[in-house]
């Protein structure tokens, strides 16, 4: 799991130079939209418990270089709350903050 993560997230950043993505340092930052509140709130704490696994492994591994540059990963959680409608503006709200890179939720919204 954490190898596709990391596959997904290094063809990400390839197609986009790191000037154009959301990035505090040398911290590439990765939103998740997931459910944090409402019915599916467990399977989003799963989630967001899984990706900070990931994300950590990948870091422990050294990040990513891109040209002479090393990034680590950041994981900041937007709350879907359980609903389609919440999502959309959990994104909206997300992208207008800059977000660049994204992780998605598994609830049935």
């Amino acid at each position: 799991m954490s190898r596709f993560i990391f596959l997904v997230v290094s063809l990400a950043l390839f197609a986009a130079a790191p000037s154009q993505a959301k990035v505090r340092g040398e911290r590439i930052i990765l939103t998740a939209v997931l459910s944090e509140t409402g019915p599916y709130a467990a399977t989003g704490a799963r989630l967001a418990d899984a990706y900070r696994f990931a994300i950590d492994a990948l870091n422990a591994q050294g990040g990513v270089t891109i040209g002479r540059r090393n990034y680590q990963f950041a994981l900041e959680g937007v709350d879907a709350g359980s609903t389609a409608v919440g999502a959309a503006d959990a994104l909206r709200s997300a992208l207008d903050a800059g977000g660049q890179f994204f992780l998605g939720d598994a609830a049935p919204i």
